[in-house]
């Protein structure tokens, strides 16, 4: 695992779009703790109320060598749809996917940057392949899912 959340993607290297690991750090909802058999009490809060926390390392992530080629991107969408599904997502459908997944876009837009934004996206999925895949977290095994989402990809 490079990262939870937000990862840096280099788009200029030679050999195609690279990620980088980002923050050794999972934010882990209290469940997942659960499952996971951690103690919320040792993990840190997300934020003061909310039922998240900051895991620290917790898949060895600060042991990553460095940038790893960017293959595919998986958005993953809470549904009721009784079973996971995977679906390609492509065209301006990719787009508005792809920007709603942009870690503070408004960043590059309040300093003038929204074409730039829109070049590195498009850039991005004329090289990468995007699927959105919805599943429903209350009745869906995060085990059975996790199994079922590695055979999907082959490995």
């Amino acid at each position: 695992m490079l990262a939870d959340d937000v990862c840096p993607v280099d788009l200029a290297s030679p050999s195609g779009p690279r990620v980088w690991p980002s923050v050794a750090r999972l934010k882990l909802w209290g469940d997942a703790l659960s499952h996971l058999g951690l103690a919320a009490d040792s993990a840190n809060a997300v934020r003061r109320g909310i039922p998240k926390y900051s895991v620290f390392d917790a898949a060895g992530t600060n042991g990553h060598p460095g940038a790893a080629r960017l293959t595919a991107l998986y958005l993953l969408r809470a549904s009721a749809v009784g079973r996971p599904e995977r679906a390609r997502t492509s065209g301006l459908d990719a787009i508005h996917v792809a920007n709603r997944a942009i870690y503070r876009p408004q960043i590059g837009r309040l300093v003038g940057k929204p074409e730039a934004l829109a070049r590195m996206v498009m850039s991005l999925l004329a090289n990468v392949p995007l699927f959105v895949i919805a599943r429903d977290p209350n009745t869906d095994n995060p085990d059975s899912f996790t199994d079922r989402f590695l055979a999907d990809l082959g490995r």
